[in-house]
């Protein structure tokens, strides 16, 4: 099956005179090809999860992305037994922003939070804080080190925090809902591929098989 969609792929790629462009357009339109591939076969709920992962791993591969940042950011190792300092953060999000402020790129964070409480306060409460300017000079933070400041501050918005990474890294059409398209998933197939049908109640694909 990946064979198929490889050779698609090579196919779908934009030509290009400069050799450079023409690598970057095959290896854009192969990604994009599998993940594709991949996401048909994955429950909704866990979507967001592998488009995540791929993202990492494409931005770890051009070393674009911190390892110790992305570790904290999938581990979360906070410092237990702390007590907040501030009323609008828990005791489990200042433990996450002290064992970020350990790190180099993160020093004096939990300071500033404390001196301009109020002005964290602001955003921390936001209705979409993953949508707004981080205060001070904490705005101009890399994408990941945004989204490890997110997840110590407003764990609830997770979701939609990853998606912006993945959209802003990777394009929108890694996060742009999609339904299953028929057509495609046909030209997918042949003699040595061939297509199963796990229906739901209700769901009959009769009418789109009858198409092609």
């Amino acid at each position: 099956a990946f064979s198929v969609v490889f050779q698609q792929a090579v196919q779908k790629a934009p030509a290009d005179e400069v050799l450079k462009q023409r690598v970057t357009n095959l290896i854009d339109s192969i990604t994009f090809s599998v993940f594709q591939y991949t996401t048909r076969g994955l429950f909704e709920c866990d979507k967001l999860t592998y488009t995540a992962q791929v993202a990492f791993q494409i931005l770890l591969m051009s070393k674009e992305i911190n390892t110790t940042e992305l570790d904290f950011l999938l581990r979360y190792p906070a410092q237990p037994g702390l007590t907040s300092p501030v009323d609008f953060l828990s005791n489990q999000s200042w433990g996450g922003i002290k064992a970020l402020s350990s790190m180099d790129e993160f020093r004096n964070l939990d300071r500033d939070i404390e001196g301009s409480a109020k002005r964290w306060k602001k955003f921390v409460e936001s209705e979409c804080p993953e949508k707004e300017k981080f205060p001070q000079e904490w705005k101009s933070k890399t994408a990941l080190q945004r989204l490890c400041m997110m997840r110590a501050l407003r764990p609830d918005r997770m979701t939609y925090a990853v998606r912006d990474f993945v959209e802003e890294k990777l394009g929108s059409k890694y996060v742009v809902g999609r339904s299953l398209d028929f057509a495609t998933s046909y030209e997918e197939s042949g003699p040595s591929t061939p297509m199963f049908f796990i229906l739901s109640p209700g769901v009959d694909p009769l009418k789109d098989v009858e198409k092609q």
